[in-house]
């Protein structure tokens, strides 16, 4: 069976959620109520004419394929606001895009309907029937100054989901107060975004149970070192959890 349809059929326990990388940034969360939420997807190779960026390895998943209630994006750059790819899973009339001014600009541009987008900056809540999205600080330097990060709260269990953001923990004190259960922090270092050694410090600070690496080996430019990251994590946040996954893999947390 392919990623859709694993995504599609997983049944989610109560009192779970799962969540599958796409690879890059992206990622899929699923409630137990059957809510699907993509953050981030990145499907093509549209960076690639953009940036130059080369995607090493391949999406599992096509945007003709894509089924969903809600996506996040949490900034404009193309390996998060896929510009290739954000039409073609917009088709659908109820399915709600939330994302800072930037998002929504390039988003009407490439002719997605205004009415299915909601627009955030830090600090916005958007309540949705099984879930709320918070929209929290995030650091991406004059990169992507309207950045935003978010935490996802699923009837008490929060994936804080950091976005691309540079480690700013006087401005990330919110996020980190709402304790959330899932840290999803990039961990290449590149572009102003958090290194192995920033993210672990970041997941000792939100005092996450489980942290889960992003935003690494999917093109050259990105670099990030897996190993460095595990190590760093065992050091400064001996209470929280790695969790590998390898694209496409289901993880149920409880």
């Amino acid at each position: 069976m392919n990623l859709a349809g694993r995504i599609k059929d997983i049944t989610v326990p109560k009192d779970n959620v799962a969540i599958f990388w796409l690879g890059n940034a992206g990622f899929v969360l699923k409630s137990d109520k059957d809510e699907i939420i993509y953050i981030d997807p990145y499907l093509s190779d549209c960076a690639e004419r953009l940036y130059g960026f080369k995607r090493i390895y391949p999406s599992l998943i096509k945007a003709s394929e894509v089924e969903l209630d809600c996506i996040l994006l949490s900034h404009e750059h193309g390996d998060h606001l896929d510009v290739d790819s954000i039409p073609e899973i917009m088709k659908e009339d109820n399915i709600k895009l939330i994302g800072p001014s930037p998002c929504i600009d390039k988003c009407l541009e490439i002719g997605v309907d205004r009415d299915n987008m909601i627009q955030v900056e830090e600090g916005d809540e958007v309540i949705f029937e099984g879930f709320e999205v918070r929209t929290v600080f995030a650091d991406h330097g004059d990169l992507a100054p309207e950045a935003v990060g978010y935490i996802i709260n699923f009837a008490g269990i929060k994936v804080y989901y950091t976005g691309d953001t540079a480690y700013t923990p006087d401005k990330m004190q919110y996020a980190f107060s709402l304790k959330p259960d899932i840290l999803i922090p990039p961990i290449n270092g590149k572009f102003n975004n958090l290194d192995p050694l920033e993210a672990s410090l970041v997941a000792r600070d939100c005092e996450a149970k489980v942290v889960i690496p992003s935003h690494f080996w999917t093109f050259a430019e990105h670099n990030g070192d897996l190993a460095k990251f595990v190590k760093c994590v065992d050091s400064v946040a001996k209470e929280t959890e790695t969790v590998l996954l390898t694209q496409g893999e289901a993880y149920l947390y409880s």
